[in-house]
């Protein structure tokens, strides 16, 4: 056996195949009936594939949690190939692919772990569109670091980028990505009609999905106003990205625990990575964990209203004063990242996947479901904080290495 696999498996894909296994064996003995995924099982069975798509603004989500649900099997088979795979591509959208290969298992937490809604109904429309989104930007990022893209990754890159455009959230953090990527391209005196073509596609199916869920008499929108936030429609846009802002920063910061946990790790990362750094950064990046960790448990009892986590009708409410605490954590991270990154590319990298992260949960204060939705609205912005840990850790491995090589 060991003769067959140095033969014939070629050894820097053998990390990934022992990866699968151990996901596959996981995923065979995973539940898969409650949540979603006990509703979607039901309604499968007695509707064909065409009625159950009847009226969707996801139609390749929907239609693979249709298959799915009536066919386990191929969700336990296929899942751990696609979670290898958002392994194997996380360290190509970085700016450097130079990190250790075990590290972006990390993205497993926010992919796997925040299954708040079903096991296959959570992963078909999380998991695999991300993964499939981060897919889809690799032209870009080769682009702007003057690299080529082989012709059959750009012509895979096009089904899998309208799959991604069925994620709300990651069709617009790819709308966003490519509109300045294009406009960065242009600023240097560059077209690149690929580039162009795919930025036309992911706004046509961003705009096709607001039409869907916004017209009609049975539109989504009205449905889940009713059902999950009875007021939303009476907010105004100021009220509705305060929402969006303020329901962000409270799961990272107080007492939804699963985003809570993911987005306390980042910032004790980056607390101890300023371990070296002057005192003055050193107290600065330890701020943001101690803050989250009283809030913790003091957050129920200052924010009033602020928590609608799982409440079956939410209200809105503004809390000043839980805004100035969020926006003091914000630029306390801000500046521990800037103060740890130092090439100047790299910096603009991670504010940019900040950004893009912090904007695809914060998009869901225009949404009847920014309560609602639960933990698994924050992968993206969760993976934003992983994208950046990564490059922290390859460029500290790197300056370490220029110090130590021999002159």
């Amino acid at each position: 056996m060991k003769a067959f696999i140095e033969k014939y498996i070629p050894k820097e894909y053998r990390f990934y195949i022992i990866l699968y296994l151990v996901f596959l064996a996981v995923h065979l003995v995973l539940p898969l009936n409650w949540g979603d995924d006990k509703i979607f099982l039901s309604k499968s069975a007695d509707a064909g594939l065409f009625d159950f798509l009847q009226g969707s603004a996801r139609p390749f989500t929907d239609g693979l949690t249709y298959i799915f649900s009536r066919f386990h099997f191929l969700w336990r088979i296929l899942n751990p190939a696609v979670l290898t795979v958002l392994v194997w591509v996380i360290p190509k959208i970085l700016p450097s692919d130079n990190v250790h290969k075990a590290l972006p298992i990390l993205a497993v937490y926010p992919t796997m772990c925040m299954v708040d809604a079903g096991f296959v109904a959570t992963t078909v429309n999380y998991l695999w569109p991300v993964t499939f989104g981060i897919i889809s930007l690799l032209p870009l990022k080769n682009l702007i670091y003057g690299k080529r893209t082989k012709l059959s990754v750009r012509l895979l890159v096009l089904p899998l980028m309208l799959y991604a455009t069925n994620m709300q959230q990651m069709a617009v953090v790819m709308l966003v990505a490519l509109l300045a990527g294009n406009v960065y391209l242009l600023s240097k005196r560059t077209v690149n009609f690929y580039l162009i073509f795919q930025n036309i596609i992911v706004a046509g199916m961003t705009a096709y999905s607001y039409y869907i869920n916004t017209v009609g008499e049975n539109n989504r929108m009205v449905r889940e106003t009713g059902r999950y936030f009875p007021e939303f429609l009476s907010l105004n846009i100021f009220e509705k990205l305060e929402l969006g802002f303020s329901s962000t920063f409270y799961g990272l910061t107080s007492q939804i625990y699963f985003t809570l946990a993911g987005s306390l790790a980042f910032m004790i990362f980056l607390c101890v990575m300023s371990f070296k750094q002057s005192t003055k950064l050193r107290l600065l990046s330890l701020l943001p964990p101690a803050l989250s960790g009283v809030l913790c448990f003091i957050s129920p009892y200052i924010f009033g209203e602020l928590k609608n986590y799982k409440m079956q009708k939410a209200v809105y409410s503004f809390e000043p004063v839980a805004d100035i605490i969020f926006i003091i954590i914000g630029v306390l991270v801000v500046i521990s990242i800037l103060s740890l990154v130092k090439s100047n590319g790299n910096k603009i990298y991670c504010m940019s996947v900040l950004v893009l992260g912090l904007g695809s949960r914060m998009m869901m204060g225009f949404s009847p479901t920014v309560w609602a939705s639960g933990c698994r609205t924050f992968c993206i912005m969760l993976i934003s904080f992983i994208l950046i840990t990564l490059v922290i850790v390859e460029e500290k491995n790197r300056n370490e290495t220029s110090v130590y090589m021999p002159s």
